[in-house]
């Protein structure tokens, strides 16, 4: 289920696929073409109910390892789903460096 402070942004059609980071690669260089097109052949369209949900296709929640509980995470301009155990271990692994990868952040020039 979308969470409701999400549905309106959301709309009634999803698409979901592994990362976006697409255009700004350099499409001349064969490593950048495979790369945009194992990414775009992950994508799928998704349909949001009346009710803000939305079923993901069976063989994705097995290539993700995506359980039966999930975590929706608002990220800038998108949103992530997580499968509960893997951003519960992501969190661990993550929480106690924050303050130290933000300050790297304003570093990078």
């Amino acid at each position: 289920m979308i969470p409701s402070k999400m549905r309106d942004e959301a709309g009634e059609r999803l698409y979901i696929m592994k990362v976006q980071k697409i255009n700004s690669l350099p499409f001349n260089q064969k490593n950048a073409r495979d790369y945009v097109r194992l990414q775009l052949s992950s994508v799928a369209e998704l349909e949001v109910d009346k009710q803000g949900r939305i079923q993901l296709p069976t063989q994705l929640l097995s290539d993700y390892k995506i359980g039966k509980s999930v975590y929706v995470i608002g990220v800038s301009d998108h949103f992530e789903i997580w499968d509960s155990a893997a951003w519960a271990e992501y969190l661990k692994q993550n929480a106690n460096s924050y303050e130290v990868k933000a300050e790297m952040l304003t570093l990078v020039k």
